[in-house]
């Protein structure tokens, strides 16, 4: 299943993601599905998670989109996700922790403690735990500043830095607005 995130990146974009362990940053191809972060070593997924009927898992991690359907329902001890667009039921026993937005239809239902940047109730939605929106350390960091090129790098380095400064870049904030965007029916998804 393709990506909502790659359906805002440009055709040879780059996506800037934030790895959910470490918390660094790194650029990936738009077609990703999953990818090792340069900063611990760990594997990422990438990709959007879409749940359509029951799913128990002991944890949920993504730096895509969670997607529940309207009888999709969760049950797990860790969320964790890049945004979220809940109209079913969500139950976490530990956290649920959105680094983006957070779109709850008018039937969802959010069971547990939520820490998000930020959320988007409609009413009829049913929340339930202890949210903690807006915090710090949700705010998505700052866009990865190039660095110049050196000289005293080798030439074959130089070329690949130029090819890759060429290519347009996504920022997360501007995904999570488009993502908002396409939940309340103000935008087309193609």
């Amino acid at each position: 299943m393709p990506s909502l995130l790659s359906k805002f990146a440009p055709a040879d974009g780059l996506l800037a993601i934030t790895c959910y362990r470490c918390g660094g940053r790194q650029e990936v191809g738009r077609r990703a599905q999953t990818v090792t972060c340069r900063h611990c070593n760990k594997p990422l997924q990438v990709s959007d998670v879409q749940v359509k009927k029951y799913d128990a898992r002991r944890e949920i991690r993504t730096v895509g989109t969670l997607i529940v359907e309207k009888k999709g329902k969760i049950v797990a001890k860790q969320v964790e996700c890049g945004g979220m667009i809940a109209r079913g039921e969500i139950r976490s026993s530990d956290k649920t922790i959105v680094r983006g937005v957070i779109l709850a239809g008018p039937k969802c239902n959010l069971g547990g403690d939520v820490d998000a940047h930020a959320m988007s109730v409609s009413e009829g939605a049913e929340l339930n735990g202890y949210y903690c929106v807006g915090k710090d350390h949700m705010v998505p960091p700052p866009p990865i500043v190039e660095e110049q090129v050196d000289d005293s790098m080798p030439v074959g380095d130089r070329v690949d830095q130029q090819a890759s400064e060429s290519e347009p870049k996504v920022d997360e904030a501007e995904r999570m607005r488009a993502l908002s965007a396409i939940a309340t029916g103000k935008a087309r998804v193609r």
